[in-house]
């Protein structure tokens, strides 16, 4: 039987999503990083806004996986709590490795690699985070 727990600091945002549209069934979705030279839209997509709950679930990360869940939460291992993400030479250098190391010993087998990473700031609230895209 699954466990339920509530998690602490739990928020409601808005989340954007891609709404529904027969144009998909023929046209994938797209969105141009460049402005076209021919007569075609910068981008053809269609946002649905979503309010949800999103969780910290830090401590918890054994209560989800990847056959149950369809993820699995990873903690990095020797991971400074304070990442200069400003830094692109040491996030490249110093923090794609250690999580490439990290998802590739969750997945043994697997392999991995650190394609992008954002930092996102929100000062007024003292929050500071980061997102990687791995493949």
């Amino acid at each position: 039987m699954a466990e339920y727990r509530t998690f602490r600091k739990d928020v409601r945002a808005s989340i954007w999503f891609l709404e529904e549209n027969v144009l998909y069934a023929t046209i994938k979705p797209y969105t141009l990083a460049f402005t076209p030279a021919a007569q075609i839209p910068r981008e053809n997509i269609q946002r649905k806004e979503v309010s949800l709950a999103i969780s910290d679930l830090r401590g918890s990360e054994h209560l989800f996986t990847l056959d149950c869940n369809g993820f699995r939460l990873l903690k990095l291992h020797d991971q400074h709590d304070k990442v200069d993400w400003d830094n692109e030479i040491s996030v490249r250098e110093l923090h794609y490795p250690k999580i490439v190391s990290e998802v590739q010993n969750a997945f043994p087998g697997a392999r991995c690699i650190a394609l992008h990473h954002q930092e996102f700031n929100v000062p007024e609230e003292g929050i500071e985070y980061a997102t990687l895209d791995i493949a």
